[in-house]
């Protein structure tokens, strides 16, 4: 539905009814979402990284999936082992997204420096407009 006023009618069980004009206005909203896939720059949730004892870096896509401007966008890595996953190149984070636009957000699991064992964590999304979402990431170093 397009942002606007709207008038709301009520019809009864005898087809009588009345209309109350300018009842409700619909507010367009941001709605940030990763995009998911088969492959960079869409990789699925969850993304396995490995495994591997390189670095590997995938690339995400984020989208604006509402109908309006989103608030100021913030993307972090967080969860369980966080430590084990850099960010890089990010055209999200500090910008406000526009409705059907897209940026991107590299990670790089650091699986060349990490010990053996298995890695979790998130790539997070937060816009006060907009909402937030995440995506997992699982790496392992054999």
């Amino acid at each position: 539905k397009a942002a606007g006023t709207y008038s709301i009618t009520l019809t009864n069980a005898d087809s009588q009814s009345a209309t109350l004009g300018s009842a409700f206005t619909y507010v367009s909203m941001a709605q940030l979402q990763w995009q998911r896939g088969t492959v960079s720059p869409n990789p699925p949730d969850p993304d396995t990284f490995g495994p591997a004892a390189i670095n590997i870096t995938h690339t995400y896509t984020l989208k604006n999936v509402g109908n309006a401007v989103s608030s100021t966008v913030t993307v972090s890595i967080g969860g369980t082992n966080a430590t084990g996953w850099f960010k890089g190149t990010d055209t999200c984070s500090s910008s406000a997204l526009a409705a059907g636009a897209s940026c991107t957000v590299q990670a790089t699991f650091l699986g060349g420096g990490l010990p053996t064992g298995a890695y979790t964590a998130t790539l997070d999304v937060t816009a006060t407009s907009g909402g937030s979402d995440s995506n997992t990431m699982n790496g392992s170093v054999p």
